[in-house]
């Protein structure tokens, strides 16, 4: 088994985790006050940050390697 180094990858997504946190706040701000036009932008802010988060767990889930076989 070998493992690479993810640091920057988890840092990467940590940063898109707390836009996604805000955006969905901001997004629900917008969504109680009526500002329709605000809501549907962080709508599809809040989609990007989500595929972004997707893309990074899928990069994160190939830092490791492991041997088909054991020994």
């Amino acid at each position: 088994m070998a493992r690479l180094d993810d640091r920057d990858l988890n840092l990467e997504r940590s940063t898109w985790a707390s836009q996604l946190a805000q955006h969905q706040l901001e997004n629900s701000k917008a969504m109680s006050e009526g500002d329709t036009a605000s809501a549907s932008i962080l709508q599809e802010q809040v989609h990007q940050a989500e595929v972004q988060l997707q893309l990074l767990d899928e990069h994160l889930s190939r830092t490791m390697i492991m041997a088909p076989f054991s020994g």
